[in-house]
């Protein structure tokens, strides 16, 4: 009998040391050190059957902010490069905080002034990792009304034909020079989850139903651009957001990027957000799962957002090119 016991605490054994090295073998050798720092805050638990509203926005890590045009913003603002990244930072995450709040309670992860939020937002940090994936190919956009969908096709006509077509890849050749266009499957981060006990503490502490992860943002030229466009300074950059979205169990609900374009001349950084990122921000809000509204809410939201219109109309009629 006492052999019989002393095998079975043996099977046992080996089978948990079997688990805990399944567990991690996906992970790299820095993730796991970093899953190994984390420190989980205390909260006291709540019934698994309680569904929160709120929708968390979780501005990218600093670390992962792509540029190449940051010299010609820093020639027109006087920023420095570690300014760029920062305001851009902020300029996105309330601009995704705006477009959320028009159909969801929203709550902003970025404040350089309360100390809490900036603890929870390392232990996000610490808490997840990234890997590349593929832009989903059926990818459904946010409908436009026709006569918006009609003029955005004769600005996109207008574009090609003074930039050059974004869609089109391969080497050609054109008024007798080679140039090539990136033609490669696009991709982009997603967020890798390596605490899934982060999304219980921070859902109970905020009532957060729905996060938001802003994984990465890219502000480059615009891939296959000329270099003649490039030589004469007039040419597309194109603003990348990364970015991720699940539910307070963990489930991924979306990932993708959203893209928009803005012209080389334009180097005012309170133009190209305010000008450029709401497009960005409603793609990503669109993705997130929301409840029909109440008419009277639904039409105080639509008001809203024909005044941000007409900001935008404003801005774009004060904005010289010829000033950069």
């Amino acid at each position: 009998m006492f052999k019989k016991v002393v095998i079975s605490i043996v099977v046992i054994l080996v089978a948990y040391v079997s688990f805990s090295q399944d567990a991690t073998i996906n992970l790299s050798t820095s993730e796991v050190l970093q899953l190994a720092t984390i420190e989980e805050p205390a909260l006291d638990k709540v019934s698994d059957s309680i569904k929160y509203v709120k929708v968390m926005i979780i501005p990218f890590d600093p670390k992962l902010y792509m540029s190449d045009v940051d010299r010609g913003i820093s020639k027109k603002t006087g920023m420095s490069p570690t300014q760029i990244k920062y305001n851009f930072r902020l300029g996105l995450a309330n601009t995704m905080y705006s477009q959320t709040i028009k159909d969801h309670p929203s709550i902003q992860m970025y404040s350089a002034e309360n100390e809490d939020v900036q603890q929870d937002l390392s232990y996000i940090y610490k808490s997840t990792g990234y890997h590349y994936d593929y832009v989903p190919e059926d990818a459904e956009k946010p409908k436009q009304s026709k006569p918006k969908e009609v003029l955005n096709q004769i600005k996109k006509r207008a574009d090609e034909t003074l930039y050059g077509s974004k869609e089109q890849g391969g080497t050609k050749i054109k008024d007798g020079q080679l140039y090539s266009v990136d033609y490669s499957k696009d991709r982009f981060m997603n967020v890798r989850v390596l605490n899934p006990n982060m999304f219980e503490y921070l859902s109970i502490k905020y009532e957060a139903g729905y996060f938001v992860f802003i994984n990465q943002l890219d502000v480059k030229i615009a891939p296959g651009t000329d270099y003649r466009a490039l030589e004469n300074e007039v040419y597309q950059r194109e603003i990348k957001v990364h970015y991720s979205i699940y539910d307070q169990y963990g489930n991924q609900i979306y990932a993708s990027a959203a893209k928009n374009y803005f012209p080389s001349v334009m180097n005012d950084m309170n133009m190209i957000i305010k000008g450029y990122m709401p497009k960005i921000c409603n793609e990503i809000a669109f993705h997130i799962p929301t409840e029909k509204l109440p008419k009277v809410v639904q039409e105080k939201r639509e008001e809203e957002q024909k005044q941000a219109d007409e900001q935008v109309k404003e801005l774009d009629a004060t904005y010289n090119p010829a000033q950069r």
